[in-house]
C-alpha cells in the first residue's frame, strides 16, 4: 500500500502546477483541437484555424492576428517555386514587399498529413525585436503551401497552443491517415536491436549530441539498456544504462500518476483548493491562487506564463524546492483563468 505523508503533496504540487497533461480550460481547448477548419480559396491545405484571432484576406493571402495585434499566422499558397526557401520567399513578398531577412536555419521536417516534403525556416532577429519570424514550407503535388509566423515572441509564447495547433494540424486537403489499428508490430531482434541503437548514435552525432541513454521494452520486458556516446567530454566517460539524465517534462506523467493515485486513495479530490492541501501556497495574484483546484494543476490554464529561465537560472542540486514556489508567489498571470493553455516549467 502506498503511504502518503504531506511532503507527497508538496512534491506533487511541485511538479505538476503547470503541466499540459490534462485539458478543463474548454475554450483553449476548442481552439487547439476541434476549431472549424479553414479552407482559405486556392490554397489545398487544412488546418485548425485559431479562435478569436481576427482572419483577414490580403493580396490572396489568409492572415490570422493575434487579439494582442502584435502577431501574425499567414496561409499562403505559391503554385511554382524551385524550392521551399524561394517558396518562403515568395510568400514573405507577397505579405511584405520589402522582407530581406537572412536565415538562420533551414531544416527539414518530419513528412505527416499527406505532404512529399516539409521544411521549417527560421530568420535572423536581433534581441531587442523581440521577434519571432518563421516559416513552414510544404509540397505536394508539385504546389508550396506556406504557413508565415511573424510577430512578437511573447505573444506566440502566450499563444502557442493555438499557433502550433495550427501548424501542426496542417494536412493535405482530404488527407486521409493510414489506419493502423490492424497492424502487428514487428519483434525486436537482435539485428534490429542493432540497427536502432546505431540509428540513436548516428543520430545524435549528426547533431552533435555527445552522449544518449538508450532503452528499449517489449511486451513490458526490457530488453536493451544502455547508451551511446559520452557523458563527459573532458574524461570521455561513455553513457551506461546508469548515466543520470535530466528527465524534464517526462514528470508530468509520473506526478499526474502520483496526484490520481491520492485522490484514488481518498487523501483528496480533483476539485478541492490547492491552499486547502496546501495552504502557504500563493501566486502572484491572490484570486488566481484562491481559484486553483486540484485539477487546474495539470492543465496549464492558470494564465500564468512560462519561466524558463528563472526555472533554469534558479534551479540545481543544492537549491530547495521552496525556491520554486518563491518564484511562483512572485509570477502574476498574462491571461485570464481558464481562457489559454500556456505551458509553464
Amino acid at each position: 500500500m502506498i503511504k502518503v505523508s504531506s511532503l507527497s503533496v508538496f512534491i506533487v504540487i511541485l511538479l505538476l502546477l503547470f503541466s499540459g497533461c490534462s485539458k478543463v480550460a474548454n475554450k483553449q481547448d476548442s481552439e487547439h483541437l476541434t476549431s472549424p477548419i479553414e479552407k482559405p480559396i486556392g490554397v489545398t491545405l487544412e488546418y485548425n484555424a485559431p479562435e478569436d484571432w481576427e482572419v483577414t484576406n490580403q493580396n490572396g493571402l489568409t492572415v490570422y492576428t493575434a487579439p494582442e495585434h502584435d502577431a501574425a499566422i499567414v496561409i499562403a499558397a505559391i503554385p511554382e517555386a524551385d524550392n521551399a526557401q524561394a517558396a518562403a520567399t515568395s510568400a514573405w513578398k507577397t505579405y511584405q514587399p520589402s522582407f530581406s531577412r537572412e536565415i538562420r536555419i533551414n531544416a527539414p521536417q518530419a513528412v505527416t498529413g499527406g505532404w512529399e516534403a516539409s521544411r521549417e525556416i527560421e530568420y535572423v532577429t536581433s534581441i531587442a525585436e523581440e521577434k519571432l519570424v518563421y516559416a513552414y514550407v510544404f509540397l505536394a503535388n508539385n504546389s508550396w503551401q506556406v504557413i508565415l509566423l511573424d510577430g512578437k515572441v511573447g505573444t506566440f509564447v502566450k499563444r502557442q497552443a493555438a499557433t502550433w495547433g495550427l501548424i501542426e494540424s496542417a494536412n493535405v486537403k482530404g488527407y486521409t491517415p493510414e489506419d493502423l489499428s490492424e497492424r502487428q508490430a514487428l519483434s525486436l531482434t537482435p539485428e534490429k536491436v542493432a540497427e536502432l541503437i546505431s540509428f540513436v548514435e548516428s543520430s545524435a552525432n549528426s547533431l552533435n549530441i555527445p552522449g544518449v541513454g538508450i532503452a528499449l521494452v517489449e511486451n513490458g520486458k526490457v530488453i536493451y539498456e544502455g547508451g551511446g556516446g559520452i557523458k563527459n567530454t573532458h574524461n570521455k566517460e561513455p553513457v551506461d544504462k546508469d548515466t543520470l539524465f535530466m528527465i524534464a517534462s517526462n514528470t508530468k506523467g509520473m506526478t499526474t500518476l502520483l496526484l490520481a493515485k491520492l485522490v484514488e486513495m481518498g487523501r483528496l479530490n480533483w476539485d478541492d483548493q490547492v491552499v486547502t492541501h496546501y495552504p502557504s501556497f500563493k501566486l502572484g495574484d491572490e484570486i488566481t491562487t484562491q481559484s486553483v483546484l486540484i485539477k487546474h494543476l495539470v492543465c496549464a490554464c492558470t494564465g500564468l506564463p512560462r519561466k524558463d529561465m528563472d526555472w533554469l537560472f534558479n534551479s540545481g542540486p543544492n537549491i530547495p524546492e521552496s525556491v520554486t514556489f518563491s518564484d511562483l508567489a512572485l509570477t502574476t498571470p498574462t491571461s485570464s483563468f481558464g481562457e489559454l493553455f500556456q505551458y509553464n516549467n
